[in-house]
């Protein structure tokens, strides 16, 4: 090695370069991992999915404990929930065998069958609380009325009142 040979000295840019690549190092090493796993989680439940809802009984009790505290004069029953696959290839969740009861136990309506469809394009946008505030709900039946449907509607789930 010669005398005269030096090292050049680092620049600012140059410095700031190899940040910039330490940066693209840690994209590529953290992100793009963990964006496969995300994509081959949905895959998998995607492939779950297609051979048959899966239960969701963990979701029960919360949510009748939500709703049940709103109530004052009736008590909500679930007997369970489930996510599927909906005729279009959306997501629906599935509450079933809804019942509402009175104080003394007698039931008020029932339903066999709550189910919401879940647009994941939607979600993405934020649309599902404005589309949920203009559907009707028509899948109660069982000695249900038509008030007792609009308390709940209106108490427990938030819906806007009905105008009749």
């Amino acid at each position: 090695m010669s005398a005269g040979l030096q090292q050049p000295k680092e620049t600012t840019s140059s410095r700031g370069l190899r940040h910039v690549f330490a940066g693209c190092r840690v994209i590529f090493y953290v992100v793009v991992p963990l964006s496969l796993l995300a994509m081959i989680a949905v895959g998998i439940l995607y492939v779950r999915l297609r051979h048959g809802p899966i239960a969701f009984d963990f979701i029960v009790a919360p949510i009748e404990r939500g709703i049940n505290h709103e109530l004052t004069s009736s008590s909500l029953k679930i007997d369970g929930a489930e996510l599927r696959l909906g005729p279009n290839g959306e997501l629906e969740f599935r509450l079933r065998d809804v019942s509402v009861l009175e104080i003394g136990g007698d039931v008020v309506l029932s339903s066999p069958l709550a189910a919401v469809n879940i647009s994941m394009a939607a979600l993405l946008r934020g649309r599902v609380e404005r589309m949920h505030r203009s559907c009707l709900i028509l899948t109660f039946g069982g000695g249900t009325n038509e008030i007792q449907r609009d308390i709940i509607g209106m108490v427990a789930l938030g819906l806007p009142r009905v105008n009749r």
